[in-house]
C-alpha cells in the first residue's frame, strides 16, 4: 500500500460524520427501528465524529424512518453532548418557514447550539400532498423560505396573514443559541444548484446518485467560484459528500456483507424513481423489465463499491479519501443504515474510527513535512 500511496493525491483535511437514510421495513423487531440511530450517535459523540445527519422523507419505505428530522434532532440531543445534529435535509417547500424556524430553534436549545440543516426543494410529487401549491415552483419557494427562516433566526419579524386575513409581524420563540443557523443545500449533482449555493454562501450536501466521482470536481469548482464572487468569508463554504460505508477486515468480507443489503437498498430507491415516472418524469424508467432493473442494480453495486463508497477494507477506503479530498470535499457523511444488520454495523464502527484517525494523522504528517521544507 505504501508504494501505491506515493502516487495518490496529497491528504487534505476531512471531517467525518454519520448519515442515516434507512428503509422503514428492514427491521424484524418493531421496537428496534431507531436503535442504530441512537447508538450510532452516542458512539460518534464519544469518538470525535463531526455530526449526525437524518433526512426528511415521506410516504415511502425508502428512508421512511425519517419523516421529521427536527424530532430526530431532539432525541439525539438528549443522548449526546458534543456532536453536531443536522437535517440532511429539510424539504423547505413542504413547510411554513415559521414552523421550520421554530422547530430548529427548539432543537438548538435542547442541543446546546449544535444544529444545522441542509435544505432541499423536493422532487417527489407525492410528498407535496403536504403543500400541493408549492410543487411547480418549489425551487423558488425554497430560496424564498430560506430567507424567511434566516431572518426569523436572527430575531427579525416577518409579515404573515393571520386568521382574520390581516398581515401580522411575527417573531419566533424561544430564541436560538447560535447567532445564525448553519445551512447546506442538498443536490444530486445539478451544477446550477452548486452555483446558487455558492453565490448565497451556503454549503453543499451531495452524493453520487446522480453523478460520478470524476464529475464532482468540476461542480465543486463551480461552487468555489460562485462562493468567491458572492464575497463570502474564506474557508466557510463546506462541501459534504454522503458515501455508503461499511469497513471490514478485508475487501471480500465487506463486499459479501454489503452486497445484498445495498442492492435491496438501491432497489427501493429505484422503485421511488418508478413511482415518480408516473407523474411524467423519466417515464422510460417505468417501462424497464425486471431483468433490466436487476442488471442496473448489479452494475450500480459494482460502481459504488469500486471507488464511489467507503465499502471495503481500510486500504480501499483510504484511496477513496485521497481522491475526494483532492476534489475539494470537506466532509464525508458516512451512510450506515442501508440494510446491514445492527450487530455488524456497530462492531465495524471501530474500523471506521480507525480510518478516520489514520486519515487525520496522515494530514498532520503531511502538514508537518511541508512546514520543514
Amino acid at each position: 500500500m505504501e508504494n501505491n500511496e506515493t502516487q495518490l493525491p496529497a491528504a487534505k483535511h476531512l471531517d467525518f460524520s454519520l448519515f442515516y437514510f434507512g428503509n422503514a421495513d428492514i427491521f424484524d423487531d418493531a421496537n428496534e427501528k431507531y436503535k442504530l440511530l441512537i447508538e450510532g450517535a452516542k458512539y460518534g459523540d464519544r469518538n470525535g465524529f463531526t455530526a449526525v445527519w437524518t433526512p426528511e422523507r415521506h410516504f415511502n419505505e425508502f428512508a421512511g424512518l425519517y419523516p421529521s428530522p427536527a424530532v430526530m434532532a431532539g432525541n439525539i440531543a438528549a443522548h449526546t453532548k458534543n456532536i453536531g445534529i443536522r437535517a440532511g435535509s429539510v424539504v423547505i417547500p413542504l413547510h411554513n418557514p415559521i414552523r421550520v424556524a421554530e422547530d430548529w430553534c427548539v432543537a438548538d436549545n435542547l442541543s446546546g447550539g449544535r444544529v444545522g440543516i441542509a435544505c432541499a426543494s423536493g422532487w417527489q410529487a407525492n410528498d407535496f400532498v403536504l403543500a400541493s401549491n408549492s410543487y411547480k415552483n418549489r425551487h423558488e419557494v425554497m430560496y424564498k423560505n430560506i430567507d424567511s427562516i434566516q431572518r426569523l433566526w436572527r430575531g427579525e419579524s416577518i409579515s404573515m396573514e393571520d386568521g382574520h386575513g390581516h398581515l401580522k409581524d411575527t417573531k419566533i420563540y424561544p430564541r436560538p443559541l447560535q447567532k445564525s443557523l448553519p445551512m447546506w443545500i442538498t443536490t444530486n449533482g445539478n451544477p446550477d444548484t452548486f452555483r446558487s449555493a455558492g453565490r448565497l454562501g451556503f454549503g453543499i450536501l451531495t452524493n453520487f446518485w446522480g453523478s460520478s466521482l470524476d464529475e464532482l470536481g468540476p461542480k465543486i469548482e463551480i461552487y468555489r467560484e460562485a462562493y468567491k464572487e458572492g464575497g463570502h468569508p474564506k474557508g466557510k463554504g463546506k462541501i459534504v459528500l454522503m458515501l455508503h460505508t461499511f469497513i471490514a477486515g478485508t475487501r471480500e468480507e465487506a463486499y459479501e456483507k454489503a452486497r445484498t443489503p445495498l442492492i435491496n437498498y438501491l432497489r427501493s430507491s429505484f422503485g421511488l424513481l418508478q413511482n415518480n415516472a408516473v407523474s411524467g418524469n423519466a417515464a422510460e424508467v417505468q417501462n424497464l423489465s425486471k431483468e433490466e432493473i436487476d442488471n442496473i442494480l448489479d452494475y450500480s453495486f459494482r460502481r459504488y463499491v469500486s471507488g464511489s463508497s467507503l465499502v471495503g477494507a481500510a486500504e480501499d477506503v483510504i484511496k477513496v479519501l485521497h481522491k475526494v479530498s483532492s476534489l475539494g470535499v470537506d466532509e464525508i457523511a458516512c451512510l450506515l443504515d442501508f440494510g446491514i444488520d445492527y450487530t455488524s454495523v456497530v462492531k465495524n464502527l471501530d474500523n471506521l474510527t480507525a480510518v478516520k484517525d489514520a486519515w487525520h494523522n496522515k494530514v498532520k504528517a503531511a502538514a508537518g513535512a511541508a512546514a520543514h521544507t
